[in-house]
């Protein structure tokens, strides 16, 4: 039995042929098309060149598809056969990305960006200016407590409104810290046992520690 992509490829070379040695009508339109893809490592040599009609050249690309099953073979046959289709934009964009990283990776591109970029020393910089300057809900006691309180109701009606309160409330949960409290010494917080007597120089509640910017 034959194989499947051996058969396909039987089918493609005698398209090829076919387009290379076909007299067709003056002024049909025809495509220059790549034997070897270019993805494959053809070139733009004329030996490497045939010329198809329209639907020859759609039906070659179908062939190299059912060949070698890449997404550049797919994306290009969907391309010329114009499906316009969810699945046809993803293709498109998965091979916009694929190719495009590889070639910034090949030519350092991407190198060249990281080295530019400081990205510890930006966000320093940046934080400076905003406490230089009081603003940002990092460094305003204010603001930090207005867009807190915003947030929380904001999002408390959100929560209520969708069902999402509901439906968290009827989740079985095992609470690993439900018999613990929070014991400070003015430095650290842990836990600790409620029926347990709290330690000397220990006190319910917590610290919580200053982030140093």
């Amino acid at each position: 039995m034959i194989n499947t992509s051996m058969k396909y490829l039987n089918w493609y070379n005698r398209l090829i042929k076919k387009g290379n040695s076909q007299i067709l009508n003056e002024g049909e339109y025809t495509e220059k098309h790549h034997i070897v893809p270019r993805h494959r490592g053809g070139g733009d040599d004329a030996s490497n060149i045939a010329t198809l009609t329209f639907r020859q050249h759609i039906l070659a690309h179908l062939l190299l598809w059912k060949i070698y099953n890449t997404l550049e073979d797919e994306t290009a046959y969907k391309l010329m056969k114009g499906i316009r289709t969810s699945e046809s934009k993803l293709l498109f964009a998965a091979l916009g990305g694929s190719v495009q990283g590889k070639i910034n990776a090949e030519t350092g591109h991407i190198q060249r960006i990281q080295k530019m970029v400081d990205w510890s020393a930006n966000g320093k910089r940046s934080a400076e200016i905003c406490r230089d300057r009081q603003v940002n809900a990092f460094f305003d006691p204010i603001l930090r407590t207005k867009i807190a309180a915003m947030g929380g109701k904001v999002q408390g009606k959100i929560n209520a409104e969708n069902g999402h309160l509901a439906r968290i409330a009827k989740i079985p949960r095992k609470r690993k810290f439900a018999d613990c409290i929070w014991i400070t010494d003015n430095i650290k917080t842990k836990w600790h046992d409620k029926g347990k007597p709290i330690p000397k120089g220990w006190k319910r509640g917590r610290t919580l520690q200053k982030t140093k910017i």
